[in-house]
């Protein structure tokens, strides 16, 4: 099982946890803990999505490093290669100048949904 399929798990065990009480309190009318669990609730969702969202964009920021690096050490020709070089300057120069769409679309096919 990889992090992600257990995180998951893990999300869904503390979720439907938390859902329970939530509707144990509203079947018993305790607004006040039924509030406190959905707000739990909706930040055990926040918590969730951030670190899945920093692994994606680490994933992504890692794959686009590797394809840059691939393209400025292999390719010869410099018609080729120009766009490459650049962006490995860039890349080794100031690391936070490629931005992440940039680098979604090196990694996506042109037209495409990313």
């Amino acid at each position: 099982m990889n992090i992600f399929e257990e995180l998951g798990k893990i999300y869904s065990e503390i979720d439907n946890s938390y859902a329970k009480i939530e509707l144990h309190s509203r079947s018993k009318g305790y607004n006040k803990k039924e509030q406190q669990y959905q707000r739990k609730r909706k930040l055990n969702d926040q918590a969730y999505f951030l670190f899945m969202f920093s692994h994606l964009e680490d994933m992504i920021k890692e794959l686009s490093n590797r394809l840059i690096d691939d393209k400025h050490k292999n390719l010869t020709s410099w018609s080729l290669k120009r766009t490459w070089e650049i962006l490995y300057n860039r890349k080794t120069q100031n690391p936070g100048s490629i931005n992440f769409m940039d680098r979604v679309a090196l990694l996506t096919e042109m037209g495409k949904p990313d």
